[in-house]
């Protein structure tokens, strides 16, 4: 990804990352924006990101154009916060298919994903 992208400040976060080591996100976050925090800083802000108190607090409820772009009208866009929880919502031929497709496209590309801790 950084040699296709030479010359873009882009900071590279993983969802399977943060889960594992949310504080250490939220300092790589602080530093990629020069935002110069102490401890107390960096565990308040991973506190508030947690899914759960995201999931629970009032992000929970946005706001009502995203109603359009669920499946089924529920307002919430948050699901389990679960590592892997993508797969479970397609079924093992799904799975292949976007597996083997995944592979033909990105054959030629430096990024690659993780999809479990």
């Amino acid at each position: 990804m950084r040699q296709e992208n030479r010359g873009c400040k882009i900071l590279h976060l993983e969802f399977e990352e943060m889960k594992k080591d949310l504080k250490s996100n939220v300092r790589k976050v602080a530093d990629f924006l020069s935002v110069d925090c102490d401890e107390e800083f960096i565990n308040m802000v991973a506190e508030k990101c947690t899914f759960k108190n995201m999931k629970n607090g009032k992000e929970a409820n946005p706001q009502p154009y995203w109603k359009d772009c669920t499946f089924d009208g529920r307002m919430s866009i948050f699901r389990r916060g679960d590592v892997g929880d993508w797969r479970f919502w397609f079924s093992d031929k799904e799975n292949d298919r976007f597996d083997k497709e995944y592979a033909r496209q990105m054959k030629d590309h430096q990024i690659s994903f993780r999809y479990y801790i």
